[in-house]
């Protein structure tokens, strides 16, 4: 051992340090006499002088190391790799936990594996959520919690990413602390924890809190048990007319509505190309439309064109009706053990916090409105959260638009299509798929709404 880390947040009197013969919780020499050369202490920030001005603990290799900032959050480290994070002064709206932190003065990186007590209490009001993603080893007392004394807490949402959860990751089961005081437990009441739809029971089960019952000499929950707060399904998504957009710091699934429900088949679009073409789309009226194509064919996950990789600007269109269903719901994707880049994609995605978008006559944006793009002349401030505007290129000149979108649902994925070719003898229905054989009904052939009755 030649690290040792002190994560309270007092300084430990020398006094109370057991320093007798055959019983000193340190070597003081006489057994190891170059022991202090080999042993660093880390210490908080703001005990460090407190530390420095003990002789007791000067010994340990001549210094005391002090835990550091990056940002808005202070790291200390408990290992020669991995790092705790000792709390944020955050103010994202979605705050994403590094995986891993570059010491400010030393060259060397850390991995972020520790949560520590109180971590989120100095961010007040300001973060709603938390992205936890992988390697996470443990989560302190109160952790996710923003007002100690009345045990509440502003975070309404964290998604942990990881799909193997154990029960040493909480603090109160790892110490065995009394798992029926409140004032150890992680969680608020409050907030929703998400995670994978494959490790939703595995969470459930490895965070079943349990306290001995005298009477009946058995286990049964604890009443600060939590796992009814552990859920899969994400609300938060509403589609009203046909088309939507997104964006996300993590992987997503949008598939998972209609595998459960046999509806509001939503599916994910970019441009890798801006398209502009002349006529309308399958949406609504306008001069042009944009070809557009599904993620999966564009360098997503190539099992479904409703998966949507973090980080990602999209279209949403629900394929098999209007609107999605109320209480609609996503998933955190369970892909994403690799990396997808999406190239030339004319969709920017907001994260992390609400933000203003640039817009002006010579260089304006498109934003959903109604189902269909509308032009933007001038900057947006607010722009919301976990949605998406386009930058789309190729407009005629002074030409007085708003875009719709073509596109055709074939094996492979949502493929884009040109319905205002002449000479493509090819009929679509409404929501823009290939019909072989029409009957009767309404049709899109040659460009323009046909009826066959």
């Amino acid at each position: 051992m030649n690290l040792i880390t002190f994560l309270c947040d007092k300084v430990i009197d020398p006094a109370n340090i057991n320093q007798a013969q055959n019983e000193m919780s340190f070597d003081d020499g006489t057994q190891a006499p170059n022991m202090f050369d080999h042993i660093t202490i880390h210490v908080r920030k703001e005990l460090y002088n407190d530390y420095n001005a003990h002789s007791f603990y000067n010994k340990f290799n001549g210094v005391i190391e002090q835990s550091f900032l990056v940002g808005t959050e202070e790291y200390i480290p408990v290992s020669e790799t991995v790092v705790d994070l000792l709390k944020t002064e955050s103010t994202d709206h979605t705050f994403v936990l590094p995986t891993s932190v570059k010491h400010p003065t030393k060259n060397k990186t850390y991995s972020v594996n520790l949560i520590g007590d109180y971590a989120f209490q100095k961010t007040t009001d300001k973060v709603k959520e938390v992205v936890v993603k992988k390697d996470i080893e443990y989560i302190g007392a109160q952790a996710f919690v923003t007002d100690i004394a009345n045990k509440t807490s502003t975070v309404k949402n964290v998604f942990f990413i990881e799909g193997n959860p154990t029960k040493k990751m909480l603090s109160t089961t790892r110490f065995e602390l009394d798992e029926t005081n409140i004032d150890y437990c992680e969680f608020a009441k409050t907030t929703k924890i998400y995670v994978k739809k494959s490790a939703c029971e595995k969470y459930k089960e490895k965070w079943n809190k349990q306290i001995y019952d005298i009477p009946t000499h058995g286990y049964k929950p604890s009443p600060f048990n939590f796992t009814d707060q552990i859920d899969y399904k994400i609300p938060g998504v509403t589609i009203t007319h046909k088309y939507g957009t997104f964006a996300r710091e993590f992987d997503t699934d949008f598939s998972i509505y209609n595998a459960e429900n046999g509806n509001s088949n939503v599916a994910a679009f970019v441009a890798k190309v801006s398209d502009v073409k002349p006529g309308s789309g399958d949406y609504g009226n306008a001069e042009h439309h944009v070809k557009m194509t599904s993620v999966d064919v564009n360098g997503g996950y190539s099992g479904g064109y409703g998966y949507v990789p973090a980080y990602t600007g999209v279209l949403l269109k629900v394929l098999d009706k209007e609107a999605a269903s109320n209480g609609f719901y996503y998933a955190i994707g369970e892909h994403d053990d690799a990396t997808y880049t999406i190239s030339n994609n004319i969709m920017t995605g907001i994260t992390v916090n609400s933000s203003n978008v640039p817009a002006s006559v010579a260089d304006p944006v498109y934003v959903i409105q109604g189902g269909v793009f509308k032009k933007a002349k001038a900057n947006i401030g607010n722009f919301p959260i976990h949605q998406a505007y386009a930058k789309i290129s190729g407009v005629p000149a002074g030409a007085k638009l708003r875009f719709v979108f073509s596109d055709d649902n074939i094996s492979t994925g949502i493929t884009a299509i040109d319905t205002k070719k002449a000479d493509d003898n090819v009929y679509y229905n409404l929501n823009g798929q290939r019909v072989t054989n029409p009957q009767h009904g309404v049709f899109i052939h040659g460009g323009r709404k046909v009826i066959i009755k």
